[in-house]
């Protein structure tokens, strides 16, 4: 239902003439019918009509393979985005304004500039006659496209290649210089910390001891390890870094303690301050994750770049003003100051070698497999091959010896860790070593009447020492009771049979010589007393003393008063024992 909407208003107009009185759109119906309605039997006739005619594109002229060109194209845009046109990269080239072009935006540009086969099909195209002639006329040759027409623009600038080598030495060389004197210097400086470290020498030292304890002292073959052209028992003297990490993987019977833990645990105890020897070098780790092999390349190819430059300072022709004026004024600037630089960087690869043969004498490596560091620069030493050669030692950079150090002391560093985290600061205290007092001083004679204050010049009186402890009673190894050694039965102590013995017959020497001698002449000499009689004899001679006490209390004036001890009875009290 569309009463009272607007629909109800609307009426359809039966002509287009009530539409235009009306007010409304005139709809064009013969239009409509070209446009949106299909005449049966006209498809044919209509099939070419309507379709969009294809816009003829300009025709350049391209020499160049097309993915050359397109690299190019879009090598080039790395500069027309910023308004640089071939004239201004010219410019910028011939008078080094590192303004205006940086490292990358140069190495971007050797390889834009056209090799030796694309300048020639570049001149082939410039000797062609006109192009060719249509109707009778002469037509242009059509334009090149932009990789030939930027290339054609740069090739016509005289030693444009060597300008830009020389630009990038100037913008580069300096870096990389810098870099390497900063690395010379910090392995100069690291290796003179660890040849004088006193705490890395108790911690080496501390090793040795740990193995020659593992491997002589209590290993398999202990008893082999006499040698007797020496005359001593066999200890090793010294260890190859290389061995050092090892002491982790040699484990205890339970696997919970390690050899590597062991040794901090001992140090803990003795030297706690060994503890921190990672962080005190801690710039070895940095050391041995460099590339030395990359900075010696850089360094190698930039001695050579210098040699190029020089042979083409040297090659100007006088009759080119133009190059005269850019050696003059910016080639031979940059390579004077490059050649100062690179001579001070050669001077410091002498001195840390110098320094690395004292750190590896230090620590008894074998300097024959190390590259020399200084002839390598100079390139008169070839760089160290990757793999041995036969059965010669694989020849190392120096970095090698300063990974082999890194990798013993991080393990050493996490075996720290992880013994602080289960509590050995506090087990390190509990076991610490006490020393023995020191020896009292003598006291101080002072007159009558004068007082010792405190504060006062007079020695003050200390206590004597406790006094020392029994010795110990000498034991008996197993072999030695065994094979029954004198030496041995001096120290066995006597069996409680022998003691009762002893105790016997001398009490009868004592006591009465004459029964002694003629026990001495029967079959009971040696009979040896039972616990029993022995005890009874004891009894006996209780009774006989306590007989001989009483006598003696008898003949004693029972009225006399005799002082006493306190907490005992007085002589002539009776007990209940006293009845016999």
């Amino acid at each position: 239902d569309i009463e009272g909407s607007v629909w109800s208003e609307l009426s359809p107009m039966k002509t287009s003439a009530d539409a235009a009185a009306a007010g409304n759109v005139h709809l064009d119906v013969q239009r409509f019918e070209e446009l949106f309605c299909v005449v049966p039997g006209n498809d044919k006739d209509n099939s070419g009509k309507g379709k969009p005619k294809m816009v003829q594109r300009t025709q350049f002229t391209s020499l160049l393979d097309l993915r050359r060109a397109n690299n190019v194209a879009i090598g080039l845009s790395r500069f027309t985005r910023r308004g640089l046109t071939t004239s201004d990269l010219i410019r910028a080239v011939s008078t080094m304004d590192r303004s205006v072009l940086s490292s990358d935006d140069l190495l971007m540009l050797q390889k834009l500039i056209p090799t030796a086969e694309e300048k020639q099909k570049l001149q082939a195209h410039f000797m062609k006659g006109p192009g060719e002639k249509v109707d009778g006329q002469q037509l242009p040759p059509p334009p090149l496209a932009p990789a030939e027409k930027f290339m054609s623009e740069i090739m016509s600038v005289r030693h444009i290649e060597d300008m830009c080598i020389a630009f990038l030495t100037h913008s580069t060389a300096s870096h990389e210089l810098d870099e390497t004197a900063d690395k010379l210097d910090t392995m100069i400086s690291l290796s003179d910390q660890l040849r004088t470290s006193t705490n890395l020498k108790t911690l080496l030292r501390s090793v040795l001891e740990l193995g020659n304890l593992t491997n002589y002292d209590y290993s398999a073959n202990a008893n082999s390890s006499f040698r007797p052209w020496m005359g001593k028992e066999a200890r090793a003297i010294g260890l190859k870094l290389d061995g050092l990490a090892r002491l982790k993987d040699v484990k205890s019977q339970d696997g919970k303690w390690s050899l590597m833990t062991f040794l901090v645990d001992m140090v803990a105890v003795s030297r706690n301050d060994v503890l921190d020897v990672p962080a005190e070098v801690r710039r070895v780790r940095v050391v041995a994750a460099w590339d030395l092999e990359s900075t010696v390349r850089q360094f190698r190819q930039l001695h050579s770049t210098l040699q190029h430059l020089d042979v083409f300072r040297l090659s100007a022709s006088p009759d080119d003003p133009e190059l005269q004026t850019y050696v003059a004024d910016y080639l031979n600037p940059v390579l004077d100051t490059v050649a100062l630089r690179v001579a001070d960087v050669t001077q410091k690869a002498a001195e840390f070698w110098a320094e690395f043969e004292r750190l590896a004498k230090y620590l008894g490596e074998d300097l024959a497999i190390y590259v020399n560091l200084p002839g390598l620069l100079a390139g008169t030493t070839n760089p160290p091959p990757r793999a041995s050669i036969g059965s010669a030692p694989r020849i190392h950079m120096p970095t090698h010896l300063y990974g082999m150090m890194n990798s013993f002391l991080r393990a050493y560093e996490e075996a720290v860790s992880a013994w602080r985290t289960r509590g050995g600061d506090d087990r390190a205290k509990a076991m610490l070593y006490k020393p023995a007092p020191k020896a009292a001083a003598a006291p101080v004679n002072t007159p009558a009447g004068s007082v010792n204050t405190p504060g006062s010049n007079d020695t003050p009186i200390v206590a004597p020492p406790p006094p020392p402890p029994p010795p110990l009673i000498p034991t008996v190894t197993l072999a030695e009771a065994i094979n029954g050694s004198p030496d041995a039965a001096k120290r066995l102590p006597p069996p409680p049979e022998m003691a009762r013995l002893f105790r016997r017959f001398s009490k009868r020497f004592l006591e009465d010589p004459a029964a002694a001698a003629s026990l001495a002449d029967t079959d009971d000499a040696n009979k040896l007393p039972t616990a029993d009689e022995e005890n009874d004899e004891d009894r006996a001679d209780d009774l006989t003393l306590r007989i001989a006490l009483a006598s003696r209390d008898d003949d004693e004036d029972p009225n006399e008063e005799r002082p006493t001890a306190r907490g005992q009875e007085p002589s002539g009290a009776r007990s209940e024992d006293d009845e016999y």
